[in-house]
C-alpha cells in the first residue's frame, strides 16, 4: 500500500506514524523525551505541505489563466516589497526621499522569510476555506458525493488513491500549520522588526555611505550625498548608528579660503 501512494501522501502517511509515536513518547515517564520526535514530525508535515503546494503551483501554471494570476502575484508582491523597503529605510534614516539602491535590495532579501510566512498563512487560509467546504459537501450532500462528475474531479484534481482520506488530513494538518504560522508571526513581529532596522542601519553604513566625501565631515564619519546641497553624516558610536542630515560644505571651497 505504502508505495502506490504519491510523494505527498507517503509524507503524511510518515507524518501520522510519527504522530502515534511523539504520543507514545509523551506518555513515557521520562523528561522530555517526546521533542526531537515532535521536532521530526512537524518537519515531515512541513515537507508533505510544501509538496502539496508545488502541485497546486504546476496544476495553476498550467493554464494560461493560472500564469497570468502567479506572474501578476509575482509582480504584486514584488510592488508591495519596494513600498515595503522604501519604509524601513526612511524609518531607519528619518529623513526626505533618498535612493539607496543597494540598501533597498538588501532589506527585500531580509523581508524574504516574514514575506514567504504571511503568504504561506494567506494560501493555507483559502486551502483551509476550500477543504471545509469540500468536507461539507461529502457529509451533507450524498448524491453529489457519489455523482460520476465528482468522483473525476476528485480523482484528477488530487490523488487516485485515498482521496478522501487524504483530504480529511490535509484538513487537520492545514489547520495546524495556519495557527503556527499565526503564532509565530505575532510571537515575533518586535524582534524581527528590531533586526530589521539594526541589520539595515549597519548595511547602510557599511555600504552605501561614503568614507570620503566632496563635502566636510570628521574623520570618524561616513557621507551619504543626497544632492549637491545635502547630505547624510553617518556616525557609528558603540553598537549605534547616528543618521544626522546636513547642509554640504564643499572641501575645495574651504581649500581655496586658506590659501
Amino acid at each position: 500500500m505504502f508505495f502506490s501512494l504519491r510523494k505527498n501522501q507517503k509524507l503524511y502517511y510518515i507524518g501520522c506514524i510519527s504522530s502515534i509515536l511523539t504520543f507514545i513518547f509523551w506518555l513515557l515517564p521520562f523528561d522530555n523525551n517526546f521533542v526531537p520526535i515532535l521536532r521530526l514530525t512537524v518537519l515531515i508535515f512541513f515537507f508533505a505541505v510544501i509538496s502539496d503546494l508545488i502541485v497546486l503551483h504546476q496544476k495553476i501554471w498550467g493554464t494560461h489563466i493560472g500564469k497570468g494570476i502567479i506572474l501578476g502575484s509575482y509582480a504584486f508582491i514584488t510592488n508591495i516589497g519596494y513600498a515595503i523597503s522604501e519604509q524601513i529605510i526612511n524609518e531607519v534614516i528619518q529623513y526626505g526621499y533618498i535612493n539607496l539602491y543597494y540598501a533597498k535590495n538588501f532589506v527585500i532579501f531580509l523581508l524574504i522569510p516574514m514575506g514567504l510566512v504571511m503568504l504561506m498563512s494567506i494560501i493555507f487560509c483559502l486551502l483551509f476555506i476550500f477543504t471545509s467546504l469540500f468536507l461539507t459537501v461529502i457529509f451533507f450532500f450524498k448524491e453529489l458525493k457519489n455523482s460520476k462528475l465528482f468522483n473525476m474531479f476528485l480523482s484528477n484534481s488530487f490523488e487516485p488513491i485515498y482521496p478522501r482520506l487524504t483530504m480529511a488530513i490535509r484538513f487537520i494538518i492545514f489547520s495546524m500549520v495556519t495557527i503556527m504560522c499565526v503564532t509565530l508571526i505575532r510571537n515575533n513581529n518586535e524582534a524581527y522588526a528590531q533586526f530589521l532596522k539594526s541589520t539595515t542601519e549597519s548595511f547602510i553604513y557599511t555600504f552605501e555611505a561614503q568614507t570620503y566625501s566632496r563635502c566636510v565631515i570628521n574623520k570618524n564619519e561616513k557621507a551619504i550625498h543626497i544632492n549637491d546641497k545635502e547630505l547624510i553624516v553617518v556616525k557609528k558610536e558603540k553598537n549605534n548608528y547616528i543618521f544626522e542630515p546636513q547642509l554640504c560644505k564643499p572641501r575645495l571651497i574651504n581649500k581655496t579660503y586658506n590659501h
